[in-house]
């Protein structure tokens, strides 16, 4: 077979050569590291399974090996093997002026290997070239591999074939196999192909789907595909120049060989990013790069699918992308879906999970065939939305069988590239141990935002240039503007807006406003056709907005709870639910159900936003659109009823943005006083409880609203935000750091109180020792080379703060977190079943390491590597008073020294007091509860 090594690169195609050579030459030819070879890639000292015209090699010999990055022409890669040729045998040579030649020790024997296709006369050539000079140098015998001698060798080694065999094949991976596989093999390998194809058709078009689009109105992911702006949580050493956009980063690491004997210690990709903005499109994108890439050669693809392709070709050409060199096999992974897969059964795995989601002609796919098919092929693992999983307890054992599944892996030798992608928000390193890098997603620009606008009215507006044009115009005027332009920094709020400029000069000034403007617009068209769906539309609108604020309210609490994290709801449960309200507005009961009954049939395939997604279950295809009807649900009612709504989900990540939308709501409120008492909220959350008063969630919440740009045109409030805040210098700083100086950034360039506020609390904070000063120094240590406000703020207050740097500090040491733990947290006069929790918890540690002889500077930059802080298990300790108070205690007492194990309880604190589950009732009405769970036809 003729293989094609361009796709190998340098470094793989050496080591490839290397292995083709110990196998054809024997165990005496030594191979060498990767870098300055002296001329040398292997060598060897005595015989030697190998004969040339010269006979039998026996002696010391080299071998050499120049890969051929672009195989062009013959003509010119019988030019370019001469030219390497000279390059490497002329260093044997003597030099001008009677200098020593560059290299001594000349071998007897000289072999070199390329993937440079030759002619036959060009392969003459070249051998003969070689000869004239190996015979100068008085060798005793020499030769020369090319692309066609290499091809042949490999052909009869099956071992070193099916290790390069996804990068070197010519075309069809199934035909391919053929000569290196068994029959169970290639026969997988034909099924995967065909689902691939499949999911090829399937996954086409952007998540955005069905929420409020017509069928023609759809994009298509290939249309639309933009590679989103990224920033490295922390860049490996000696990757400075990686790419800063996430798809090609994750090209660039699948192109590795990512099998742990190839030494790799990285092992994919993690990608948070915010609602909204496109970390699941960007895992689709990849998962549709990487299946035209294993499909793309194959003789079984339909026309439509070859279109397909060719399109998928198109955008990433357009995005500058390179083609995966290595054409992994991509298995998309719902975590969600996944939580709930082991909700039901604790032992099940993801490898099965994988084979579940592959069925090809009605038959399903067996997990040990693909433990089978992870040997043999290199796999592309992408899990989406580990945020979706809410449950504490699902989320564990998600990030368990993730661990098994990598492990497995490990032991296997597979090369498996994981990609992973989650919110900030709520994330607490659950996924810090798999060696992944870590990336989060940037807000667009104003000229990225306003570049993506146009590629999504292009493709809407293809035959309406007036139409597109209009939309164009409205986006560049909303992209300028420095309040609008803060509601285009995600791809759904540009698509958003791209689609109410059709209709709209002007645009929402807030997030809220945003989706119901576009809640507005949806059901303006709904209303206007001439349906019977139309009519109801029109006539009962407020009993619609209804059941969509109750259905996403209850499905986005259901997502709390054990085996609900994909929460849908069936349609016809919804029934009594409507039933209700109709009575309520004084519709007998036999008119209710007869409407009751219409608005549900039209729910199977979609009324507005609220949407069919499979069979006769019923939810949102977008959680960003979920989210926004659970705040208008939670921000709708009687004021005090809004506040203790709001209340009950302060503390918990899952509710992070729908708190968020509905405080945006609060702002158009009839009594602006409600802000006030929204504010006050947050306050109370801090004081509610021993672990609050520690945790303090209304701080993050503050942060939130200011992130947010809630109340942008109130001062008073921005600055009542900005005081409470502010309060986290007071405590060891979180994995929020980071946010916190952006956020704080942008108050004190926009506001002069704000600048002396930060100023003042900055001065406080650098006065003390220990937690204070820590947080102070990693918000204000990256602002003193900004040559703006912020780099006269922290230049000016920290050249006047004493000790916040050490000149003189004594090197770090490692030390036990269990055994530094034990030391210092006091036991005395605790119960032997309070020492026993707490053994299990200081036993928890006995893996996780920290730094001691810390200083405020270094804590601030141990805080920038956003380390992994899962370091043990506190759930024990959080159940007894008495050891969360002492636990409380050593934090506060903790000395900057030991700043390290400081930071990481506090935050595994965080993470338990975040995920913990709202209860139902404390956010719907009991009787909607009821409705809704009425005949237990909740999706399971």
């Amino acid at each position: 077979m003729d293989y094609d090594f361009s796709a190998l690169g340098t470094d793989g195609f050496e080591r490839m050569a290397q292995a083709l050579t110990v196998a054809e030459l024997g165990n005496n030819v030594k191979p060498l590291g990767v870098g300055r070879d002296a001329g040398r890639d292997l060598y060897f000292r005595g015989p030697v399974n190998y004969r040339s015209a010269s006979g039998l090699w026996d002696g010391y010999g080299i071998v050499q090996i120049k890969h051929r990055a672009r195989d062009t022409d013959t003509s010119s890669n019988a030019t370019w093997v001469k030219a390497r040729i000279d390059e490497e045998l002329r260093q044997w040579l003597p030099r001008e002026h009677g200098r020593a030649p560059k290299r001594r020790d000349i071998p007897e024997y000289y072999l070199l290997v390329t993937g440079a296709t030759l002619s036959p006369e060009g392969q003459d050539a070249c051998l003969f070239h070689l000869q004239e000079i190996c015979a100068s140098l008085g060798m005793r015998g020499c030769d020369l591999w090319s692309r066609a001698e290499t091809s042949r060798l490999l052909d009869n080694r099956d071992a070193i074939r099916r290790t390069y065999l996804h990068l070197i094949l010519p075309g069809d991976i199934v035909a391919a196999m053929q000569s290196s596989y068994g029959e169970r093999e290639v026969d997988l390998a034909k099924q995967l192909c065909v689902g691939a194809a499949v999911d090829l058709t399937d996954r086409q078009w952007a998540r955005l789907g069905d929420s409020g689009l017509e069928s023609e109105e759809r994009l298509k992911l290939t249309s639309v595909a933009v590679d989103l702006p990224c920033s490295p949580l922390e860049e490996e050493e000696g990757e400075a120049e990686n790419p800063e956009s996430v798809l090609q980063r994750a090209i660039d690491l699948g192109d590795r060989n990512l099998s742990p004997s190839y030494g790799s210690k990285t092992r994919g990709i993690l990608l948070k990013g915010g609602p909204g903005q496109g970390k699941s499109t960007i895992a689709q994108l990849l998962c549709q790069l990487y299946r035209t890439a294993f499909v793309q050669d194959s003789s079984a693809l339909l026309s439509k699918q070859r279109d397909l392709i060719e399109q998928v070709q198109d955008a990433r050409d357009r995005l500058g992308l390179a083609a995966p060199r290595r054409r992994r096999w991509p298995a998309y992974v719902d975590l969600s879906k996944f939580g709930d897969f082991l909700a039901e059964d604790d032992q099940r795995s993801l490898m099965g999970f994988i084979a579940t989601q592959l069925r090809v002609q009605g038959e399903a796919i067996k997990p040990h065939q693909l433990q089978s098919w992870r040997k043999a092929w290199p796999w592309a693992v992408v899990l989406d939305g580990l945020d979706e999983v809410a449950h504490p307890t699902i989320r564990d054992r998600v990030g368990r069988a993730i661990d098994e599944f990598l492990t497995d892996s490990q032991v296997n030798d597979a090369d498996v590239l994981l990609f992973a992608t989650t919110r900030p928000q709520g994330y607490h390193g659950e996924l810090g141990g798999f060696n992944l890098q870590e990336l989060e997603l940037d807000p667009l620009s104003p000229q990225e935002a306003l570049a993506y606008g146009e590629l999504v009215a292009r493709y809407r507006y293809e035959d309406d240039t007036l139409a597109r044009d209009r939309v164009i115009e409205r986006l560049r005027v909303a992209a300028s503007s420095d309040l609008t332009s803060k509601l285009m920094t995600t791809p759904l709020q540009v698509t958003i807006m791209s689609m109410l400029m059709e209709r709209a000069s002007r645009v929402p000034e807030t997030r809220h406003a945003l989706f119901d403007a576009y809640y507005r617009a949806i059901y303006s068209r709904e209303q206007v056709k001439a349906s019977t769906l139309g009519a109801i539309l029109t006539k009962y609108q407020p009993v619609v907005d209804y059941l969509h604020e109750q259905v996403a309210l209850f499905l986005h609490s259901e997502a709390e709870r054990p085996g609900r994290a994909e929460a849908l709801i069936r349609s016809e449960s919804m029934t009594p639910l409507i039933v209700s309200r109709l009575e309520q507005d004084g519709h007998d009961r036999s008119d209710a159900e007869r409407l009751a009954r219409e608005i549900v049939r039209a729910v199977r395939n979609r009324v507005v936003l609220l949407v069919g997604i499979r069979d006769d279950l019923v939810g949102y295809e977008v959680r960003s659109l979920q989210e926004y009807f659970a705040a208008r649900s939670l921000a709708t009612g009687a004021e005090q009823s809004i506040l203790r709504r709001l209340s009950s989900i302060i503390p918990r990540s899952h509710w992070r943005n729908v708190l968020l939308l509905a405080a945006g709501r609060l702002e158009h409120h009839s009594n602006p006083q409600i802000l006030d008492s929204l504010l006050l909220l947050g306050t109370q959350a801090d004081v509610a409880s021993l672990l609050t008063l520690e945790v303090r969630p209304g701080q993050r919440f503050a942060l939130d609203l200011l992130d947010d740009g809630f109340a942008a045109n109130i001062p008073r409030i921005r600055r009542m935000l900005l005081a409470t805040v502010l309060g986290m210098f007071n405590h060891w700083p979180d994995l929020r750091v980071t946010r916190l100086t952006t956020v704080l950034a942008g108050e004190i360039e926009s506001d002069r109180t704000s600048y002396t506020i930060v100023q003042q609390a900055s001065e406080r904070a650098l006065a003390t020792e220990g937690a204070a000063r820590a947080a102070a120094c990693a918000v204000l240590m990256p602002w003193r080379t900004s040559r703006g406000t912020t780099g006269t703020l922290a230049n000016y207050v920290l050249g006047k703060a004493p000790n916040w740097r050490i000149p003189d500090a004594p090197p770090r040491t490692v030390a036990d977190a269990g055994v530094r733990l034990r030391g210092l947290f006091d036991a005395s006069g605790l119960s032997a079943d309070q020492v026993r929790r707490l053994e299990n918890m200081l036993s928890s540690f006995r893996e996780a390491t920290f730094h001691t002889d810390q200083h405020a500077a270094t804590l601030g930059q141990y805080l920038r590597r956003r380390p992994d802080v899962s370091v043990g298990n506190l759930g024990e300790v959080l159940e007894d008073d008495e050891l969360l108070r002492r636990l409380i205690e050593l934090l506060s007492s903790i000395s900057e020294g030991d700043g390290e194990l400081a930071i990481s309880l506090r935050e595994h604190l965080i993470a338990l007091s975040e995920n913990e589950p709202t209860p139902q009732s404390d956010l719907l009405d009991a009787e909607v509860i009821g409705l809704l769970h009425a005949g237990n036809m909740i999706s399971p």
